[in-house]
Parts: structure tokens; C-alpha cells; sequence
């Protein structure tokens, strides 16, 4: 018996505000759809008896009608060839309020599909092959309260069980305090006799134990994820063979960092162009700059350094008085008001917010606001 794994897809997600010169589109948002078909290709060429995604299809809780329509079009290909394709809501996808509905409603009425999101455990029996889900649940008490439910059956063949949840212990969470409502939960808390357990939640390809690992995002959303291979994986049960099915996506680099410590302006400069030699066309770029003077940076030609990225998709350097970037030392980021708006809106996580429309109106006043400071 052979399925795929995926997970953390994230259907809808957009940043920065480079558009697709074909569609018009924001480039992340059709970045993250052409990782999603690719994989639905590959899937195609596989042909596995199903396919289970652990959570996080989309990326928010209400997604666009383009988004919908576009996972639903590409989950019917796979339906279509036979596959049933199983999803459970993930942390995204999971409104707060129960008066907001679930995209899932509308997911299922795809022929082919069973989606779970009603914040309890649920099973499914394909054959004989028994399916436990456990899609997000808010409340940590709770969600723990459900997996304590998830017991392999003895009339099935093989068990094979689902959850989006972190997983205490792993470095990722170890100091985790509740992402967007994160579920945790420890590896022991589990019950044992699965024959396979597929984790969503956690977007590096990571094998947590010897039947259960994490698949992975099918794309790279922060700097993060910087050397990372994203993809998803397919699973023969018996005998027990995962392989992780990489996908061609954007690059993205985080470039070494510059210490600025005792250096001219010149002298930072030059190091800025010999990081300039390891860019790739397109790519996600970031440079950090540590132990930077105010007046340094001021120093530092700023017209120069973005003509020396303008072959990356997006460019952001990042500059602290200290070792490195991080919240308790002062950051500067050599962004345009622009970008820093959009970058903020499309980070904000608020449901029923139409950020393509207010990154629109965001461009139109600012530049309203240049063209007078001009006159």
C-alpha cells in the first residue's frame, strides 16, 4: 500500500510586491501555486492509492475565491484520476469563531475528497487501511484530550495516523508560547501500533521517530527556511520506505553576514559587492549587516546597493549595533515605505481583511504623498 504525505501548502500566502509579469499577480502567491500543481503532477505520475495532507491547505482562514478555486481545480485533477485525497484543517485554516465557517465546507463537495475540521478526532477506512485524523484544535487541554483518543484498530490492517500539531521536544518549539494557535504535543503522548503517523505544522522535512515524520511546506516562506528542500513524501507501508519528493521552487539566500565593526563606509561597501557574486536571478535575498554605527549606515549608499540587487526578486538588508538581528537590538531595514507597508499586511493575521486592496490604496497614497513633497 502506497500514499502521499503532504502538508503546509499554504494556498493564498503573498509577500512582497513584486508581481508576476504574466498575471499581474502578487509573484509569492503564484510561487506557492506552482509548487502546489507541480506536486499534483508528480503525484499524477505516482499514482499512490491516496493522499493525505496534514493541514494548512490554505493560508489563511477565509481565502480569496481565486485560492478556492484554484485548490479546488487542482485537487480534482488528483480526485479525477481515481485518488481520493484526504485534508484536515491545519492552524491556519481554523477560525476562532464558529460563526466564520470553514473553506472546508466548500473543499468537500469536491467528489473524491473527505476533509476534517471539526476540532475532534475522526477515523476513515479506506480498505483496509484505517485513517485517524486529528485536525487542529483550539485549546492545547483539549487537542491533547482528542489524541489521547487515537487507538489503531485491530480489524484494520494498517493504521495510519494524522495530526497538525508541533511536537514538544523538537528545537522548533522548544521555546514555542503558542503560534497562531499552535497544538503541541510529545511523541509519548501517542499511542503506539501506528503504522505510520503523518505530522503537518512544522515546514522542514524532519523524521521524528521510525514511523513518524514531518513532510514539510511545499515552498519557503521566511528566511527560515533558507537551505531547505521543500517537496512532500510518499510512503510504501509494508515494508516501511519514505522518500521525500523535492520540488523545483524559488530560491531564497541569506547571504553571510557583514561585521561592520571598525570598518569605513568603503570598506563595507566593497564587502556588500563580493556578496553580490553569489546571487541568483529571482532570488529571495536577505543581507545582514552586525555591529553598525548610526553613522555608518547613513554613510553606506543606498542607491548603489539596491542597483547591486536589483536582479533579485525581492532584496532586504538588515542592520543592529549588535552580533545579530533580533528583537532587543535596534534593526533597520533598507526597505522602501512601501514595501515595509505591504510587508506588514501581509504578515497581519485578521480575518476577513482585504490586504490586496489596502496594499493597493497604501501605493496610491503614498505616491500621492511623494509626488507633493516634490512640488
Amino acid at each position: 500500500m502506497r500514499f502521499v504525505h503532504i502538508a503546509d501548502t499554504h494556498i493564498g500566502y503573498s509577500a512582497y510586491t513584486a508581481m508576476d509579469p504574466e498575471t499581474g499577480r502578487n509573484q509569492r502567491e503564484v510561487d506557492i501555486e506552482n509548487a502546489f500543481r507541480q506536486a499534483v503532477d508528480r503525484i499524477l505520475e505516482i499514482r499512490p492509492d491516496f493522499v493525505i495532507h496534514a493541514g494548512d491547505l490554505f493560508h489563511t482562514v477565509r481565502p480569496s475565491n481565486r485560492a478556492i478555486g484554484f485548490a479546488m481545480e487542482e485537487i480534482a485533477r488528483i480526485t479525477d484520476a481515481g485518488i481520493p485525497f484526504i485534508v484536515i484543517a491545519g492552524n491556519h485554516s481554523a477560525p476562532r469563531m464558529r460563526e466564520t465557517g470553514s473553506v472546508f465546507r466548500i473543499i468537500s463537495k469536491v467528489p473524491g475528497v473527505r476533509a476534517f475540521y471539526r476540532e475532534r478526532y475522526e477515523t476513515l477506512e479506506i480498505g483496509d487501511t484505517m485513517l485517524h485524523l486529528l485536525p487542529h484544535v483550539h485549546g492545547g487541554e483539549r487537542f491533547k484530550e482528542q489524541a489521547g483518543l487515537m487507538r489503531p484498530s485491530d480489524r484494520h490492517r494498517y493504521n495510519i495516523a494524522v495530526l497538525h500539531s508541533g511536537v514538544e521536544g523538537l528545537k522548533a518549539f522548544k521555546y514555542s508560547t503558542g503560534e497562531a494557535n499552535e497544538d503541541l504535543i510529545g511523541m509519548g503522548e501517542l499511542h503506539e501500533g501506528f503504522d505510520y503517523i503523518a505530522f503537518g505544522h512544522y515546514h522542514e522535512f524532519t523524521k521524528l521517530g521510525e514511523r513518524a515524520y514531518y513532510s514539510g511546506a511545499t515552498e519557503r516562506l521566511s528566511f527560515n527556511d533558507v537551505g531547505q528542500s521543500k517537496g512532500f513524501i510518499v510512503v510504501d507501508v509494508c515494508p516501511l520506505k519514505v522518500e521525500f519528493q523535492s520540488l523545483n521552487i524559488r530560491p531564497m539566500m541569506d547571504l553571510p553576514p557583514i561585521d561592520a565593526k571598525g570598518k569605513r563606509a568603503p570598506e563595507i561597501m566593497e564587502d556588500i559587492v563580493d556578496r553580490t557574486e553569489q546571487i541568483v536571478d529571482g532570488a529571495i535575498v536577505r543581507l545582514r549587516i552586525n555591529r553598525i554605527e548610526r553613522a555608518q549606515y547613513l554613510s553606506l549608499d543606498s542607491r548603489r546597493i539596491k542597483g547591486l540587487f536589483s536582479g533579485a526578486l525581492h532584496f532586504e538588508m538588515q542592520v543592529s549595533q549588535g552580533e545579530s538581528t533580533s528583537p532587543d537590538i535596534e534593526t533597520i531595514s533598507l526597505s522602501s515605505m512601501e514595501q515595509d507597508f505591504a510587508d506588514f499586511l501581509n504578515k497581519a493575521s485578521v480575518e476577513g481583511l482585504d490586504k490586496k486592496r489596502l496594499i493597493s490604496m497604501g501605493r496610491e497614497y503614498l505616491a500621492r504623498a511623494a509626488e507633493g513633497g516634490q512640488k
